[in-house]
């Protein structure tokens, strides 16, 4: 452990106060002094064992608690990870005590149904700070579902346990001697929730100024992950360009989510299944879970269409900009087409056939408002994509009913999830309306969960932040 001998040292604080105690004192003044020196080094002691018990809770070096080292006047980075790649934290005892839900290996195996279960959402309204009521969402009863803290809330999905599910690790570990690695944590189930938003826009208001200040006032760059990247737009967007301009340097938007995705249609509408062949006539990957979790997936579906942040995910006009032309098929029926304006009724036809389908339905307004809402940044923006893993952009159902099984019938050029061209096009718009954007496309046939971590990534952002090659 690393603390010093001295703490357990024979000549302690409260020996060398009695030994200096002069005996000129009263008996009851030399009793009150030694007794306020002992209640001190128990306080000591106290302090003392709680960081023993921190130290040895934190789990295994190679998949710790531990947040990434700040050095004070370090160059900061502030990273927003997406869809189901943060760590969520569960408390079933009114926020005494809280154990990692998402995504603890050991709670799946020993009650994988209450550990899913505490993760669905449950409809509420809600008051958004103009006084509207909007659809919202709150926990289960019974249950506290926090983001853990740290960059270990992203680098790993269970942290704590001796077999690491990582996501951002490979990033975090390249860059945490170098500069000050900040993680943005949030529930990520609840972005597309408008109520969640507004606190999401405070928080990351503070995340952000506290890293510019624990850097001397250096200006952050921010870097986001797939739904990391509307995060960041929305947030952004909101806090607005002199605020931006003062605080944020550049922003990179890896695999960015921003312009949804196609497979999310089958699968609000179905279900998720999350495999690389395929196995039934409907195909889809929308969600990057865990391996171990396609033995679990039994009612994942339900579960997830729970969740704001999957309606989110639906391709939609983001800022005025559309990512398709107006006239591309996302679905068709016998009788009926789904164009990106169509989408809405889309979601109502899945409800009419499924009522577990009903609040991405009453939710997807929320959603069209908060994307109109999201504009380019106003400072350097840096998008790494994918153009090299077919990617589904079109599916087919033999019904009017969506919520059947549907088959791919067109695929575009993509990272298996986000699509290059959509991707392409609202930064071209950006481009056309004077900001200062870069597109990147990654040389290497790697997957959209992957982009994050993958070597061409971490070297352009430690090119990006300055850093010498090597450092």
């Amino acid at each position: 452990l690393p603390f010093k001998k001295r703490q357990l040292g024979s000549s302690s604080s409260l020996e060398l106060f009695v030994a200096s105690t002069s005996m000129a004192h009263s008996f009851h003044e030399r009793k009150a002094a030694i007794k306020e020196a002992f209640h001190k080094r128990l306080d000591e002691w106290k302090t003392w064992l709680t960081e023993c018990e921190k130290e040895l809770n934190m789990g295994p070096d190679w998949n710790s608690f531990r947040d990434a080292p700040k050095v004070k006047g370090n160059k900061p980075l502030v990273c927003v990870a997406g869809l189901a790649s943060s760590t969520l934290e569960a408390s079933f005892d009114d926020g005494k005590t809280f154990g990692v839900s998402y995504c603890s290996i050991s709670a799946l195996a020993s009650a994988p149904e209450t550990t899913l279960e505490s993760l669905r959402m449950m409809e509420t309204l809600g008051t958004l700070h103009d006084g509207r009521q909007v659809v919202s969402t709150c926990d289960s009863p019974g249950v506290i579902q926090r983001p853990l803290k740290g960059t270990a809330g992203i680098s790993t999905l269970n942290p704590g346990e001796a077999i690491p599910v990582k996501v951002w690790k490979d990033l975090v570990d390249a860059m945490e001697s170098k500069v000050n690695v900040h993680a943005l944590n949030y529930d990520w189930r609840r972005f597309g929730d408008l109520v969640y938003m507004e606190e999401l826009e405070v928080l990351f208001h503070i995340e952000v100024e506290a890293a510019f200040d624990e850097s001397e006032e250096k200006r952050v760059t921010l870097i986001g992950h797939s739904m990391g990247a509307p995060v960041i737009l929305y947030c952004l967007s909101r806090l607005g360009e002199e605020w931006t301009k003062k605080y944020i340097e550049n922003v990179v938007l890896v695999a960015p989510a921003h312009v949804g995705s196609p497979c999310m249609l089958p699968s609000l509408a179905h279900g998720i299944i999350n495999n690389e062949e395929k196995t039934s006539p409907y195909w889809g990957k929308s969600v990057d879970f865990p391996d171990f979790l396609n033995e679990l997936d039994k009612g994942l579906g339900d579960l997830c269409a729970t969740w704001p942040c999957m309606v989110a995910e639906m391709p939609v006009v983001v800022g005025g900009v559309k990512p398709w032309p107006a006239d591309f098929v996302f679905a068709k029926t016998p009788t009926k087409e789904y164009k990106l304006l169509d989408l809405g009724a889309f979601l109502m036809k899945a409800a009419e056939s499924e009522q577990g389908r009903l609040f991405p339905s009453n939710l997807f307004p929320s959603v069209v408002e908060m994307y109109d809402k999201m504009h380019a940044p106003h400072v350097p923006t840096h998008i790494i994509y994918g153009d090299k893993i077919d990617t589904i952009s079109q599916v087919s159902y033999d019904t009017e009913d969506v919520t059947l099984p549907c088959t791919v019938t067109k695929n575009d050029p993509g990272d298996g999830t986000i699509t290059a061209d959509s991707i392409k096009t609202v930064a071209d718009a950006w481009t056309d309306q004077g900001h200062d954007i870069k597109l990147i496309a990654c040389p290497d046939t790697i997957t959209h969960k992957n982009l994050i971590v993958a070597p061409m990534t971490i070297e352009y952002v430690s090119k990006l932040m300055g850093l010498a090659e090597g450092q």
